[in-house]
C-alpha cells in the first residue's frame, strides 16, 4: 500500500509539472521500454518464486542467475529499444531520452525487481516491500526537485533524475540482498533451463504491456504529445486503481504455485477464492468514484489535461476488467498455463494494434479507448 501511494504521488507531482506535451513525450518512451521490460531478466523472477517455493533451487543461485541473465537481456532491450524510438517516435533528440529510459527500467528497475521475487518466494514479505518503497520514495523526491524548480521541467530531465533514482536504489537493495542471502551464484544449467521456461512467461508480459501501451504510442505519433500526454495521464490513473489487487496478488504468489502445482487451474482458482471476491467488490467501487471524481482532473493536475477527464470517464469500467484479468491470469500462472497465457496475451496485442491503427487517426482518443476495451475483454473471454 506504501508503494501505491508513493507512485501516485510521483506520478501527480511528474505530470503536473511536466504538463501534457512533455508527460506525452515521456508516455510514449515509457511504452516501449515497457513492452521490452518482461524480457530483460526473461522473467526469471517469476520462475525464481516457484522453484524456491516448489525447493527446486536457492534462493542464492536463483538471485545469481537472474542478475547475470538480466545484465546481458537488457544490453539487447536497450539496443532494440533505440531502434523502435527511432521509427515510432518523431520528437527531436528522442534517442537520448530512450536510451536513459531503458537503462533505467530495463537495467536497474529489473535488478530491484529481482530481489523482490527472492524475498517473496522466500515468504519474507516484510523485506520485500522495502526495495520497491525505497525505489518510489526515490523517485518521489526527485519528482519533488523538479517540482520545486531545481531544473528544468522536460521530458529529458525527468529521464535523467529516473535513471539516478534507479541507480541509487539498486546499489543499496543489492547491498541488502547480499547481506541477508548471500553472494549470488550462477549455474549456468539451471539458467539456461529457467530461461526455458521464462521465456513464455516474458512473451505473455510482453504482450500484455504492448496492449496496455500501443495506444500511447499510436496517439504520439499519428495525433500529438499532448493528446497523448492527457490520455496517458488519464490511463495511468485507472492503472494504478488497479494497484491494490495486483499487491494482493502478488503476495499470494507462493501459495499458489504450491497449490497450482498439486491441483491445476482448479487448484489456483481455490487458493484465490478470497481474493476474487476482494477484487470484484473494489474495482466495482473504484469504477463508481472514478467517474464521479473524472472532473476534477484537470483541477488536480493542471489545464493542459483537459482532455484527460473525458478519457477518465470513458474508462471508468477498466478496473473492473483489469480485476477479473489479473486474477485469471494468475490462476494460468500457478498452474503452469503460461503457454496459453502468452498465446492469448500475443493475439489480443496484435488485436490492439490493428485497431489503434485502424481506429486511432479518424477518431483519436475515441478510437483509442474503443480499441482498450476490445482487447481487454477479448483477454477476459479467452481467459475463462
Amino acid at each position: 500500500m506504501a508503494s501505491a501511494v508513493l507512485q501516485t504521488l510521483q506520478f501527480l507531482l511528474v505530470a503536473r509539472t511536466l504538463g501534457a506535451h512533455e508527460f506525452g513525450i515521456v508516455a510514449s518512451v515509457v511504452a516501449i521500454t515497457s513492452a521490452l521490460l518482461p524480457f530483460s531478466s526473461l522473467c526469471l523472477g517469476h520462475v525464481a518464486i516457484m522453484r524456491i517455493a516448489r525447493a527446486q533451487d536457492s534462493a542464492d543461485t536463483s538471485l545469481g542467475n537472474g542478475l547475470a541473465v538480466t545484465t546481458v537481456t537488457a544490453v539487447i532491450g536497450i539496443g532494440i529499444a533505440l531502434v523502435l524510438g527511432h521509427y515510432f517516435l518523431v520528437e527531436p533528440n528522442i534517442w537520448i531520452i530512450v536510451l536513459l529510459f531503458a537503462v533505467s527500467e530495463l537495467v536497474f528497475t529489473k535488478y530491484i525487481e529481482f530481489a523482490v521475487h527472492i524475498f517473496m518466494a522466500q515468504d519474507q514479505h516484510g523485506i520485500a516491500a522495502f526495495p520497491f518503497n525505497l525505489l518510489w520514495a526515490v523517485r518521489l523526491a526527485c519528482a519533488t526537485g523538479l517540482w520545486a524548480g531545481l531544473t528544468q521541467p522536460t521530458a529529458l530531465a525527468w529521464a535523467q533524475l529516473q535513471l539516478a533514482a534507479g541507480v541509487v536504489t539498486a546499489a543499496i537493495v543489492l547491498y541488502v540482498s547480499v547481506r541477508l542471502i548471500g553472494f549470488p551464484r550462477v549455474n549456468l544449467k539451471s539458467a539456461v533451463k529457467d530461461m526455458k521456461v521464462g521465456v513464455f512467461y516474458s512473451i505473455g508480459a510482453a504482450a500484455g504491456n504492448m496492449q496496455a501501451d500501443l495506444d500511447k504510442i499510436v496517439l504520439a505519433r499519428l495525433d500529438a504529445a499532448a493528446t497523448a500526454g492527457a490520455y496517458t495521464a488519464a490511463y495511468r490513473l485507472l492503472s494504478m486503481a488497479s494497484l491494490p489487487v495486483l499487491a494482493v496478488l502478488f503476495a499470494v504468489r507462493t501459495r499458489l504455485f504450491r497449490s497450482g502445482h498439486h491441483g491445476g487451474v482448479s487448484g489456483a482458482l481455490g487458493a484465490l477464492s478470497g481474493v476474487m471476491t476482494v477484487a470484484g467488490t473494489y474495482s466495482v467501487g473504484a469504477a463508481v468514484a472514478i467517474y464521479w471524481a473524472s472532473p476534477a482532473l484537470p483541477w488536480l493536475l493542471g489545464p493542459s489535461y483537459q482532455l484527460s477527464s473525458e478519457v477518465l470517464r470513458a474508462l471508468c469500467a477498466l478496473p473492473v476488467l483489469l480485476a477479473v484479468r489479473q486474477v485469471c491470469g494468475e490462476a494460468l500462472v500457478g498452474a503452469g498455463e503460461h503457454r496459453r497465457l502468452s498465446f492469448l496475451l500475443v493475439t489480443t496485442a496484435a488485436l490492439s494494434l490493428v485497431l489503434n491503427l485502424a481506429l486511432v487517426p479518424i477518431y483519436g482518443r475515441i478510437g483509442a479507448v474503443a480499441a482498450v476495451y476490445a482487447a481487454q475483454g477479448g483477454i477476459v473471454g479467452g481467459q475463462r
